[in-house]
């Protein structure tokens, strides 16, 4: 899908951006909840600093492997080219990435009391 070269800002680009902006917030508390759920609470702040540091490298790593590929691409074929052949590959790793979600996923099985943490003695 392209924009027309009438595209109108209110028309055209508002409505994804929105979606975008609570959309992607979203995705990040819905990795961050779990991992920091999932260990001990003296440990949940370096947990969430680990996260959060692992979404940011791999979000410069991401952008910077779909620019080499849409560049690569676009020396042989054009730029059109190469800006959907690199989009096509970040669509294709978020798809892997939801699939080994899926895969990978462990939920607890339906009716299981949940169990509070044992509390930890003072040192």
């Amino acid at each position: 899908m392209t924009l027309p070269p009438t595209a109108d800002y209110l028309t055209d680009i508002l409505p994804a951006a929105l979606i975008l902006g609570v959309g992607l917030p979203a995705s990040f508390v819905g990795v961050t909840a779990p991992a920091v759920t999932a260990v001990d609470q003296d440990d949940a702040g370096v947990t969430a600093g680990i996260v959060n540091t692992a979404q940011r490298i791999g979000s410069g790593l991401g952008v910077t492997a779909v620019l080499v590929l849409a560049s690569t691409v676009t020396g042989t074929a054009g730029y059109l080219s190469g800006i959907r052949t690199g989009f096509a590959a970040a669509t294709a790793f978020a798809l892997l990435g939801c699939l080994l979600t899926l895969a990978l996923l462990r939920p607890s099985p339906l009716g299981a009391p949940v169990t509070q943490r044992a509390e930890r003695s003072p040192r």
